[in-house]
């Protein structure tokens, strides 16, 4: 009895699981508050909130499941909704406080300042439920069932050297001069560094194999390092130490990964990368590069004030709300486009080796002319791009009717996509979790613009092209057979 009583008695272990299911619940119930003052009170920081909780609200509830298999492309879009809705609010009370000084109001329309958090919720809340909805029955069968899976594994002793190899191909292809570009295929290649060490760590993590996770790590730090002192987008350097961290995270099914020591570097960089953020954007436009860009940041750090830094800080480059308010006066000054920024859906899936004369898809460019945020080049090209968001260009195009179905109907292509990768289903699927790592990633960023559907379709083509390649590689003459214990080692091999 007495053993009884003080198990009774002893308390319960909390699992961090289950205090992210509360966090959820909680976080729900206030975005839903705060929604509904919003709207009532017109006001656009209460709104930009309401849709900051309800995106971290829908991240909670997938952590909380990453054990079961829940993180997923939807989880990365939510995170990205929380983040801008967050920056929004920030923006919007700056505004507020400072008016048009403020350094969030860098080409801000204020009449349309409720309308950008307006299309923000709208755009977020219908993209999060056309994933969902998709995703309860499947993937919907009746369009992803005729879709082939992307599967493809190396053998133990291929995955370091054939992974190395890819990384290192794909850093060459960055040096290559514009103009021998293979379109989607060339970015594919660029991109090579990072799907590796998502799918090294992530092998590696979920199998304990250190000398693999050593491998990514150095890939991640290798690249993000070369991108900081070559690259002229600042969040190069940031995606390949974001592969490692969420491989490390997938591959260990816990939060506990993040306390252990092959985050440190990763952490050291990402301070490094928060501090150098503002900096960083200045010295790329003088054109430096290598050691001479070391030099011009530490210089143009030691000659900068705390005014200067916000004019451009990171939190500024998270914000929507200075594009939406262009998107709302355009659309009051001309009216709808009807399609006019989707003529490129013509062109776009013919391959640039047979049409090497294509032209650039670069409508960011076209509406940073528009608002007056770029000059026209001799060669037709413009200065400066500014992307116009998901829901900005369809409501530019369609109105709400279109942000609503179109942003829903994204969501439906990411868990149709997702479904192909069966990336839940075996972690030594490298080409699975090659691509669905790229569904990840591209969901964190994907309110840019419309251009990425065709991207995302050209992807899981390459991806499936590569796939088949695989398959026929693997097929070997009848009578010769693998060595058995080869392929039930899990530490020297993996299976399909």
């Amino acid at each position: 009895m007495r053993r009884l009583n003080s198990s009774r008695t002893r308390p319960a272990r909390v699992r961090p699981q289950g205090i992210l299911r509360s966090i959820s619940g909680w976080l729900l119930w206030l975005a839903a508050v705060s929604a509904l003052v919003a709207l009532a009170q017109r006001h656009a920081a209460i709104l930009s909130a309401a849709t900051c909780l309800f995106g971290a609200a829908c991240v909670a509830r997938d952590w909380a499941r990453v054990d079961r298999a829940r993180v997923e492309p939807i989880t990365l879009f939510a995170l990205s909704l929380s983040i801008t809705g967050f920056a929004d609010v920030l923006g919007f009370l700056s505004v507020a406080k400072e008016g048009p000084a403020s350094p969030y109001a860098l080409y801000l329309d204020q009449r349309f300042i409720f309308f950008t958090a307006v299309i923000l919720a709208i755009g977020g809340v219908a993209t999060i439920g056309g994933y969902r909805y998709v995703s309860s029955f499947g993937g919907l069968p009746i369009l992803s069932t005729p879709l082939p899976l992307v599967r493809g594994q190396l053998e133990g002793p291929l995955l370091i050297p054939g992974g190395i190899a890819v990384a290192v191909l794909g850093m060459i292809v960055r040096f290559l001069p514009p103009s021998s570009s293979l379109g989607t295929i060339g970015s594919l290649v660029a991109f090579g560094p990072n799907l590796v060490v998502f799918a090294l760590a992530r092998i590696g993590f979920s199998r304990g194999q250190r000398q693999v996770i050593s491998v990514a790590l150095v890939i991640a730090l290798t690249e993000s390092i070369r991108a900081a002192l070559f690259e002229y987008l600042r969040s190069d350097m940031v995606v390949p130490l974001f592969a490692f961290a969420l491989a490390a995270l997938i591959g260990s099914r816990t939060l506990r990964i993040l306390r252990t020591r092959p985050f440190i570097p990763i952490y050291v960089m990402a301070v490094t990368f928060g501090i150098y953020f503002s900096i960083m954007g200045k010295v790329r436009t003088t054109g430096s590069t290598g050691l001479e860009r070391v030099v011009a940041v530490t210089e143009s750090q030691q000659l900068s004030n705390e005014e200067d830094e916000s004019e451009n800080g990171l939190m500024v480059r998270l914000t929507a709300l200075n594009q939406l308010s262009q998107i709302g006066r355009l659309v009051q000054q001309g009216g709808y486009l009807r399609g006019q920024t989707l003529s490129y859906l013509g062109f776009a899936f013919v391959p640039r080796f047979l049409w090497p004369d294509k032209p650039t898809v670069a409508k960011g460019q076209w509406f940073a002319f528009r608002i007056g945020q770029a000059s026209e080049k001799p060669d037709g090209s413009y200065t400066n791009a500014v992307n116009m968001t998901v829901p900005g260009e369809l409501y530019l195009n369609f109105g709400w009717f279109g942000v609503i179905l179109g942003c829903f109907a994204l969501g439906a292509l990411l868990a149709v996509l997702w479904s192909r990768a069966a990336f839940w289903d075996n972690p030594n699927n490298v080409l699975g979790s090659a691509f669905g790592f790229y569904l990840l990633w591209t969901a964190f960023g994907a309110g840019a613009d419309l251009q990425i559907v065709v991207t995302l379709i050209a992807m899981y083509l390459l991806f499936l092209a590569a796939s088949v390649c695989g398959t026929v590689m693997r097929r070997r003459p009848r009578g010769t057979r693998l060595n058995s214990a080869l392929i039930s080692s899990p530490a020297d091999s993996f299976q399909p």
